[in-house]
């Protein structure tokens, strides 16, 4: 301790009054310092959450359009089994009436062909009497 301030009460009360406004001063401010990094931080953490939030809403929308697309593609293959089924209607319908013609043809064909088998014994008839009138009109 300096001497003068001993001897002088009023100077030593003016020091302690400065350091005491001194040091009120580094509280005040390391206070701030204090509040500014929680400040910083939360303002961090915010944007943090908003960017997240973003990215949230447009996972959102990408699962809403992909809910879309599917039910578009649910609605067309429900079509195209529909569609699927009808043509395997047609296609047996069209089997049954292509049996049904083969059928047919393999009965006119043995209709055809005994018909000509009669034409081919009237015509062997018609020849064997011709040549028994030929053979008698010579006798």
């Amino acid at each position: 301790m300096r001497p003068s301030t001993m001897s002088d009460p009023s100077g030593s009360r003016e020091m302690f009054r400065e350091t005491i406004q001194n040091l009120s001063r580094i509280i005040r401010c390391i206070l701030m310092e204090s509040e500014f990094r929680a400040l910083k931080e939360t303002n961090m953490q915010v944007s943090l959450m908003r960017e997240k939030e973003s990215e949230f809403r447009a996972l959102q929308e990408t699962n809403m359009q992909v809910s879309l697309l599917m039910r578009e593609k649910e609605s067309e293959f429900r079509a195209l089994q529909e569609t699927n089924m009808q043509v395997s209607l047609l296609m047996r319908e069209k089997e049954s009436e292509f049996r049904a013609l083969k059928e047919t043809k393999m009965q006119v064909s043995l209709l055809i062909r005994e018909k000509e088998f009669e034409r081919s014994a009237v015509s062997e008839k018609a020849a064997a009497m011709e040549k028994m009138l030929e053979d008698r009109g010579q006798q």
